[in-house]
């Protein structure tokens, strides 16, 4: 029996045709990043996917090197301009106990894992974090390489400590100022959103 030359292609052949295609996809791809950074495509808000995703997972991934039993809950910070709706979304996915660091943290919280920058290029992403190396103590940068695969969605897929100094950067969670509102008794008193409500959306 003759074979039509139009048969689809056997299915090891498109397994091993994927990869390579994703590959070529990534390549063409324009570099995004978070904060917006010179030479690159700045996004316009961090809440865009997959921004919120990846700074939890390599928030996650940061913690899991550093307290692999999970006896401290995790103090984040994350690029400034980052909004109070981003930070609802990221303390929301990681583990419960999880909160944002607040000003007056600065030198006291050992464990504040800072995210310092997110850059995505089609399937591939690296975020910088800044936290205190266990050995010593000091502040130091760690890049976090994430992949997306199909299926499965994004993964850890390297990581490199690199061995310099960085300054610890300052609480960026924008904590709104107290707002005047009339009790049910016509009393005037403050009040101030809580870190949990998040602010008015993403």
């Amino acid at each position: 029996m003759l074979r039509s030359r139009f048969a689809p292609a056997p299915r090891f052949v498109v397994r091993a045709a994927l990869p390579v295609a994703l590959l070529a996809l990534a390549a063409c791809t324009p570099l995004t990043t978070w904060p917006p950074v010179d030479g690159a495509v700045g996004l316009d808000h961090p809440a865009i996917p997959p921004v919120p995703e990846l700074m939890v997972k390599a928030i996650e991934e940061i913690e899991r090197r550093s307290d692999p039993t999970g006896a401290t809950s995790i103090v984040f910070n994350l690029p400034e301009g980052t909004t109070a709706g981003v930070y609802a979304t990221v303390r929301r996915r990681l583990p419960e106990g999880a909160r944002p660091m607040l000003p007056g943290d600065e030198g006291v919280t050992a464990t504040v894992i800072h995210v310092d920058e997110v850059r995505v290029r089609g399937t591939r992403a690296d975020v910088d974090l800044i936290h205190r190396r266990g050995e010593d103590g000091v502040p130091a940068l760690t890049t976090v390489s994430l992949q997306q695969r199909i299926p499965g969605g994004w993964r850890v897929s390297d990581v490199r400590t690199w061995y310099v100094t960085r300054a610890e950067p300052r609480a960026t969670f924008p904590v709104p100022e107290p707002t005047e509102v009339v009790g049910a008794d016509g009393a005037d008193s403050d009040r101030t959103a809580s870190v949990e409500d998040g602010g008015d959306g993403e």
